[in-house]
């Protein structure tokens, strides 16, 4: 399964959990995306929806903590995969495309935190 979570800074948490399995050995595309506008969370698995949350965040999501692809923060749970992408985008994307069509795109200029 494919679990995507993001807390704001007053703590509240939003969290989508996927109804399919990835680990069958085979590549997947998987996209999880914040709708602000709707207050949902999507989490799209190989470019179908399978899963739309409300999304109860209220507070800024800056922070000063690390993202974390593949782990919830430093629990025993870990991806032990490979990514062959990954693209934490500030602009609409849509997840159907294939492959991502990036209108524009600009590389981090620092670190972002990944861990």
């Amino acid at each position: 399964y494919v679990e995507c979570q993001i807390t704001d800074v007053a703590g509240i948490v939003a969290r989508a959990l996927t109804t399919v399995r990835v680990n069958d050995g085979r590549w997947h595309t998987v996209t999880c995306i914040r709708d602000g506008i709707a207050n949902e969370l999507q989490v799209y698995i190989d470019r179908l929806l399978n899963v739309t949350v409300s999304d109860g965040t209220t507070s800024s999501l800056a922070n000063n903590s690390s993202m974390r692809l593949g782990r919830f923060n430093n629990g025993p749970y870990r991806f032990t995969g490979d990514y062959d992408f990954a693209l934490l985008a500030n602009f609409v994307i849509d997840p159907t495309d294939q492959p991502i069509s990036l209108p524009y795109y600009e590389p981090f200029t620092t670190d972002p935190g990944f861990t």
